[in-house]
């Protein structure tokens, strides 16, 4: 290298330079030993702009070079004063930059609503997150702004409900898309199960200290699903739920249960064993019932299961399985109650 590109100058995040052995007569040893004279050097080398003023703007795009972690994913979290037009402007003026943005993380800015604007101007944005905001809904037109959006991140917002959003028409196909929802420490009090239906291709749904109390109508699940979170709710029963993961969750491998207001854990949980034989987490901790030891509940998930299923007499085994098998459409081969694995559906 001869000489470096003045725009150096200006990516303020740099904390080491290393251009030893190259020929750059034009530097002075101090200027190459020290970053921060070097670039402060390559700074006042920019070219003055139109108006004959100072240069420090000149090609520079101060939000985006502070905020791109790599090529593809930009975090502007904890940014309460965040300038969503200057970084509207800086993408609208980097469209090969903007085009290659993948992840955006915009958490902790006291954001009441979704930056649709800005959004829109990353085409394949695949990961959003605006964790610990003030956001009270998810808007129509999101879907349309971040169409190839799988993994989307609300927690720590005040979103009420999200009915009006999922069973949207409009947005069925790209509801499809989404593997992984988190909208935990919301105020969602009531989701109706056709939500889920929606959701086709769901790998991780958090739904942990909200409001939630009945889960009834839900009654089906992605067989896709491996993790769900419904710790810290008003949950008082889960049978149903039961019923419905081992029919439809065969990846099933984290459970989250833990201190709701369950007065009943269900022992065909246990089926599990052979329903969800990839479960690796389950928590059943914290909830006002007295039928298993607090002892158990800290035992591993293996143990949980074989304790759970030894409580179950054959007729209960039987009524459950019916329960199951009913929820499966017939063209489907389910596993069998002794272990032995069908055909995936």
């Amino acid at each position: 290298l001869k000489t470096l590109p003045y725009q150096l100058g200006f990516l303020e995040q740099i904390q080491h330079v290393t251009v030893t052995g190259n020929p750059l007569f034009n530097f002075k040893d101090t200027e190459l030993t020290s970053h921060k004279v070097l670039l402060e050097k390559l700074r006042n080398r920019a070219p003055p702009d139109a108006n004959g003023g100072t240069t420090r703007s000149q090609g520079r795009c101060h939000l985006l070079t502070t905020a791109l972690r790599n090529r593809t994913s930009m975090d502007l979290s904890r940014q309460p004063n965040l300038d969503c037009q200057q970084l509207i402007s800086e993408l609208q003026a980097s469209p090969s930059l903007s085009n290659e943005i993948t992840e955006l993380t915009l958490d902790k800015n006291n954001l009441e609503q979704f930056p649709l604007e800005m959004i829109a101007l990353l085409p394949n944005l695949r990961e959003l997150s605006l964790c610990g905001n003030a956001i009270k809904a998810l808007p129509p037109s999101l879907a349309s702004s971040c169409p190839k959006l799988k993994k989307l991140r609300l927690a720590h917002n005040t979103i009420t409900q999200i009915n009006d959003f999922f069973l949207d028409e409009q947005i069925i196909s790209w509801a499809e898309n989404l593997t992984h929802l988190d909208l935990s420490s919301n105020r969602l009090t009531d989701i109706s199960g056709n939500v889920w239906k929606r959701l086709g291709n769901l790998q991780v749904l958090s739904l942990s200290f909200n409001q939630i109390q009945s889960i009834k109508d839900w009654t089906w699940f992605p067989s896709t699903l491996v993790r769900l979170d419904l710790s810290e709710n008003q949950l008082e029963q889960v049978d149903d739920l039961i019923v419905v993961l081992a029919a439809y969750c065969p990846n099933l491998e984290m459970l989250c249960l833990q201190n709701n207001c369950i007065r009943c854990i269900p022992p065909m949980i246990g089926l599990f064993q052979e329903r969800c034989a990839h479960l690796k987490v389950l928590d059943l901790k914290g909830n006002p019932q007295h039928a298993i030891r607090p002892a158990i509940l800290v035992k591993s998930t293996k143990e949980q299961l074989e304790y759970l299923r030894n409580r179950m007499t054959d007729d209960q085994v039987s009524s459950a399985m019916a329960q199951i098998q009913a929820l499966v459409p017939s063209d489907e081969k389910l596993p069998l109650p002794s272990g032995e694995v069908a055909m995936d559906s």
